[in-house]
């Protein structure tokens, strides 16, 4: 008989955080580009999406426009059937607001650019490789319908989480392939969501899935999953002469040194070069940290053993 049951998928996303910057005349309305780059926030695991509006001068003000995309892992669901039900979950560190608005406007719809399948974490892209592909690779502009495949919620600055019920129909085609994954964009102001890569479990977004699962035999179902240990990465950023890294706070990255696979981010202290940093692995784990200064190049690198969550 049939049956079905829920999985929430919690790890092992990709993602990307992306903006542009625009000067735009407040008058005339008219925008010049002045730059498109990846977000790096200053809490670790926050990505940010919508527009951040600062005047420049009375006639000129500068807008950062920031776009997030969402791929999740596919690995633990099963394919050859197709969910009934899917909701997306995003947790908030904050909320800023345009002047005038009482609600920021946020939108999530599929991404569906061509060149995507062999993206990972590192691969440069800009602002509108996210943006102007949303339509389903099986579909086009005429016959995609915004009211099948996206979803808006109005969201209060007082909000620290929102649930996007039915986006049923844009999961199917992320399943299927005629996605890459997730889009969520903003209006009338700025969000900081806890990313997938943000250290607390518990607060990442996830992907809630119902389905029903065909040809059982048994009125039980065991369902795989992979279960990760907690530890900790302790020590001080050091150059590829062995100095300390000092005056700047460095981003570090945790790698599993065998298969690449991000096990934890962070930042060091400007101060000291010191970092303690959560690590998605057992304890006695030998791993590859690196240290990326403010243009996102290597300053530094160490294989180091992880120790224990309750080391302060």
């Amino acid at each position: 008989m049939p049956t079905s049951y829920n999985e929430s998928i919690i790890d092992a996303w990709d993602y990307w955080c992306y903006f542009q910057k625009i000067k735009r005349n407040k008058n005339t309305g008219s925008e010049l580009i002045i730059s498109s780059d990846v977000f790096i926030p200053s809490v670790p695991g926050l990505l940010r999406v919508g527009e951040k509006i600062s005047d420049l001068s009375t006639t000129y003000e500068i807008i950062e426009r920031t776009v997030i995309a969402l791929r999740p892992d596919l690995t633990r669901l099963g394919l050859q059937d197709l969910p009934f039900e899917a909701k997306l979950m995003l947790y908030f560190y904050s909320i800023g607001l345009s002047e005038g608005y009482s609600t920021l406007s946020m939108t999530v719809k599929p991404w569906a650019n061509p060149n995507s399948s062999d993206w990972n974490l590192d691969t440069k892209i800009t602002y509108e490789d996210l943006t102007d592909y949303y339509i389903p690779f099986d579909l086009d502009s005429f016959t995609y319908s915004p009211s099948l495949y996206e979803a808006e919620n109005e969201i209060r600055p007082d909000e620290y989480s929102s649930l996007f019920g039915d986006i049923k129909n844009l999961f199917i085609a992320f399943m299927q392939g005629d996605a890459g994954g997730i889009l969520i964009l903003a209006e009338n102001g700025y969000a900081d969501v806890f990313g997938p890569g943000c250290p607390s479990s518990t607060i990442r977004p996830y992907v809630k899935t119902s389905q029903t699962v065909t040809g059982r035999m048994s009125s039980f179902l065991s369902v795989n999953t992979e279960v990760t240990s907690e530890s900790k990465v302790k020590g001080v950023c050091r150059d590829r002469e062995g100095n300390i890294i000092t005056g700047k706070q460095c981003r570090i990255i945790i790698f599993n040194k065998d298969n690449l696979k991000i096990l934890g981010t962070g930042l060091s202290s400007a101060q000291t070069g010191a970092f303690l940093i959560n690590a998605s692995c057992k304890v006695g784990e030998l791993v590859s940290v690196n240290f990326l200064d403010s243009n996102e190049s290597i300053a530094g690198c160490e294989l180091m053993t992880t120790v224990s969550k309750n080391t302060i």
